[in-house]
C-alpha cells in the first residue's frame, strides 16, 4: 500500500494495539484450550504440564549433524504433539517454541526444526 492507505501501518503503536484488540476478540470467540487434553484454559494445562516428560539425550541420527528433542513422545507429550499435527490445536505452539529454543545449544545455526 502507498499513500494515505498505508499510514496506520507506519505506526508500531497502532499495529500493536490492533493485534491486542484482535487477539482479545479472538480469545472471546474461541477461548484457548489445552493442547494436550482440550480443557479450556492455558496450554498446556497444569495437569498435562505435570505429566510431560523431558526427552532423553538423542544419539546420532543418520544424515543429521545433531539432533535435540524437547519431550518424550509418550503420554501427554504424544497427545500434545498429535493434537497439534492432526487436529490443528495450535494453542501449545508458544510453549513448544520456547521449549525448543531452550534445548538448542547457544550459537548453533539450525537448518531445520522438526
Amino acid at each position: 500500500w502507498t499513500g494515505a492507505d498505508s499510514a496506520p501501518f507506519q505506526h508500531p503503536e497502532a499495529v500493536s494495539h490492533l493485534r491486542r484488540t484482535v487477539g482479545a476478540m479472538w480469545s472471546l470467540l474461541l477461548p484457548p484450550s489445552c493442547g494436550g487434553c482440550g480443557r479450556p484454559g492455558p496450554a498446556p494445562c497444569p495437569t498435562c504440564w505435570r505429566a510431560l516428560a523431558a526427552a532423553p539425550p538423542v544419539g546420532p541420527v543418520p544424515g543429521l549433524d545433531r539432533c535435540r528433542a524437547l519431550l518424550r513422545y509418550e503420554g501427554a507429550g504424544r497427545e500434545l504433539l498429535a493434537r497439534l499435527k492432526y487436529r490443528n490445536a495450535r494453542s501449545s505452539v508458544p510453549f513448544l517454541a520456547r521449549g525448543m529454543a531452550a534445548v538448542a545449544p547457544p550459537g548453533v545455526r539450525w537448518k531445520a526444526v522438526m
